[in-house]
């Protein structure tokens, strides 16, 4: 049944997916910890690990514990994993500054449409976002 639905055998499907895990455990992962708990940062935990989403005028952007992807500044980490993911397109800024996203993320306005609440930013971001937690899974 399963080579009828999926075009290929049993055997196919499992190299599929064992290749699919391969890919994302060798993926490259920022993870930053914060260093220590602030009143100015109430939505993040000492020592917990945080997955970088994406680099925004130099800050950080991560999933904070309430699960809204903030920018944060980067003296309020230690780097677990300072390795710039391979898929992020890097620019600079007129005065210098980093930019660095995935491409699906780096787009002028997404995270304007993704606050707006725009379907497509929303879908978007949390598929890119998900395929880096279980890969960050994959590598802890």
């Amino acid at each position: 049944m399963w080579s009828v639905l999926s075009g290929g055998t049993a055997e196919e499907l499992r190299s599929g997916w064992q290749a699919r895990d391969q890919a994302q455990a060798d993926e490259t992962i920022m993870i930053v910890r914060l260093r220590q708990r602030s009143s100015r940062y109430p939505d993040l935990s000492p020592r917990q690990p945080y997955v970088v989403i994406g680099i925004e005028a130099d800050q950080f952007r991560i999933l904070n514990d309430a699960g809204r992807p903030y920018l944060y500044p980067p003296r309020l980490f230690a780097c677990v994993d300072s390795r710039k993911p391979d898929d992020w397109v890097e620019e600079r800024g007129d005065d210098g500054e980093r930019y660095a996203y995935p491409s699906a993320l780096g787009k002028p306005g997404f995270f304007e449409d993704f606050f707006d609440d725009k379907p497509q930013a929303v879908r978007t971001f949390w598929r890119v976002v998900n395929q880096r937690l279980a890969a960050a899974n994959h590598v802890a």
